[in-house]
């Protein structure tokens, strides 16, 4: 119970801080539902390691065994794809990625595919939002959103593998108002899995998070950060003095490393095919509005992370440009002021 009190309180306290409706509260609000799910994400991949513990056992006691000869290489290679490596675990502990793939790899009923991907498109925006000063309401706001819808449906679906019977913490308990007791010997006796559940559900009836809600909060923070790559690209296009197609070119053949500073500019560097044109731009807004008429929120995820790769790939450079400029003008106002 005691798991469940801790991801109760961040839940509860990320939707009074969303509910001020600010970047303020809304960043912070942003921060703890990020730390509840990854917390949740520890918690089923624990439970999964502890199975495959048993099966990196039982490759131990056969690995002298001749598949061969005694037939057995099929059990062998089901145990061998259940075991963990120790340089799998490693990466699981240090990678929220490497986290979030494992969970769905081994536990696809806790976290389908689908949401873990926008798990990690979301834990991309969570440090961008953590580190950069200048952050939107309309693509904050949504991506809180999705956060709580993410969360309480993995919370919904941990794996546990000891099923605990207990009086509910206060806090869960007030937020839910009166339980009847699950055991009939033991006066207000619950089991921890079905609080959770019941906790996720009313959570997400609180919030109004149906299938239409998350799917036009998907459709917003999309629309958001393509107001906000939009806006940087016009930064840059004022700075460079140069028209959007130009921009866009620029900034996609822009280079990353000194090596490729130094390198001369490629023959074809002003006719080469690039990724993203101004009509691509425009495509990208229509896909991200389209979502909005989205009837299955799962199906809505999908097109949400199919359509955000992209986006993402032109948001990096874009950033570094972003950056370089912020970086000159301080440098001006320091000579201007004397520094």
């Amino acid at each position: 119970m005691a798991e469940l009190e801790g991801i109760a309180v961040q839940l509860l306290e990320a939707k009074r801080l969303a509910g001020f409706g600010d970047v303020a509260h809304g960043r912070l609000a942003l921060l703890l539902l990020d730390n509840a799910a990854e917390v949740s994400l520890r918690r089923t991949a624990a439970t999964t390691m502890t199975c495959a513990q048993l099966y990196n056992n039982a490759a131990i006691q056969l690995r002298d065994v001749d598949p061969e000869q005694d037939g057995l290489q099929e059990l062998l290679d089901e145990i061998g794809a259940r075991t963990v490596s120790r340089t799998l675990a490693k990466r699981i502990d240090r990678e929220y990625d490497a986290l979030v793939d494992f969970v769905a790899d081994r536990a696809p009923d806790s976290l389908p595919p689908e949401h873990a991907e926008c798990f990690k498109i979301v834990h991309r925006y969570r440090n961008a939002a953590y580190h950069r000063n200048a952050v939107r309401e309309d693509v904050l706001g949504p991506a809180v959103e999705i956060l709580f819808f993410l969360c309480c449906h993995l919370l919904k679906n941990e794996r546990q593998i000891v099923q605990e019977l207990a009086p509910p913490p206060a806090l869960v308990l007030e937020f839910l108002g009166d339980l009847p007791s699950e055991v009939e010997f033991s006066y207000n006796a619950h089991s921890a899995v079905g609080l959770s559940g019941r906790f996720a559900d009313a959570l997400l009836a609180d919030l109004h998070l149906d299938h239409l809600e998350i799917a036009r909060a998907l459709s917003d923070h999309l629309v958001g950060r393509l107001g906000q790559l939009e806006n940087d690209l016009d930064t840059i296009g004022t700075s460079v003095r140069t028209p959007l197609s130009t921009t866009l070119r620029l900034v996609q053949q822009s280079p990353e490393t000194p090596e490729q500073f130094a390198a001369p500019l490629a023959h074809d560097f002003w006719t080469r095919d690039l990724p993203v044109t101004e009509s691509t731009l425009t495509d990208w807004r229509e896909r991200a509005n389209q979502l909005a008429r989205g009837g299955d929120a799962r199906d809505a995820l999908r097109a949400f992370a199919a359509a955000e790769r992209p986006i993402e790939d032109l948001e990096k450079p874009v950033a570094r440009w972003i950056e370089d400029i912020d970086r000159a003008e301080q440098a001006r106002l320091d000579w201007l002021r004397g520094k």
